[in-house]
């Protein structure tokens, strides 16, 4: 029997909902916080998060009830997205995995060691990149004008996320990150 692309999204959707369950876990367990400041205006910095949630739920929402929407998607679209969301939990859950103690929503208030190995060697914003990838995938799998908007914010915003918290990061790491960004990729 074939394996459907709905039961596949919702396989994966489930795993990722594992993994962040795990972080929250061990942070409790560990005593260390998972939010920071945030890198950019609260504002922005919230809403970004809040639109990539969505833009996943919409995602999930339409694996779970295939009816769902207005617009018939066309199997190869569901198939392209499935494909995007596997390749993008391929980033983002060992890039939360590698953090460790040093995920941080925003910028940390405290220590924290530079990551350079595993997934961050080929990405240096590897959650990011998954983000955007799944981002995407969800706009072919449901591809309603809400979800694109929601998938093109959540870019522009993390975007600029991305570039408050890279040059946090030269800040406190100086030579090491220079070093590091000269080998490393942005995103992929």
């Amino acid at each position: 029997m074939l394996l459907s692309h709905s039961f596949i999204v919702i396989s994966l959707f489930s795993l990722l909902g594992l993994v962040m369950v795990f972080v929250i876990i061990r942070s409790v367990i560990f005593r260390y916080p998972l939010t920071g400041k945030p890198s950019i205006r609260p504002f922005y910095f919230y809403l970004a998060k809040i639109l990539f949630f969505l833009n996943w739920m919409l995602f999930l929402t339409k694996a779970l009830f295939p009816g769902f929407g207005y617009i018939p998607v066309p199997t190869f679209l569901s198939w392209a997205g499935t494909a995007l969301l596997f390749s993008g939990s391929i980033l983002f859950i060992p890039g939360v995995l590698t953090l460790g103690s040093s995920l941080r929503y925003g910028i940390p208030e405290e220590e924290t060691r530079l990551k350079t190995k595993g997934i961050f060697r080929i990405s240096r914003n590897p959650l990011y990149a998954g983000l955007f990838i799944i981002c995407i995938g969800s706009c072919l799998y449901f591809p309603d004008l809400l979800n694109v908007l929601f998938c093109v914010l959540t870019i522009v915003f993390h975007m600029r996320i991305i570039q408050a918290e890279e040059t946090f990061l030269a800040d406190r790491f100086g030579k090491e990150w220079g070093d590091y960004r000269q080998k490393v990729r942005k995103l992929i």
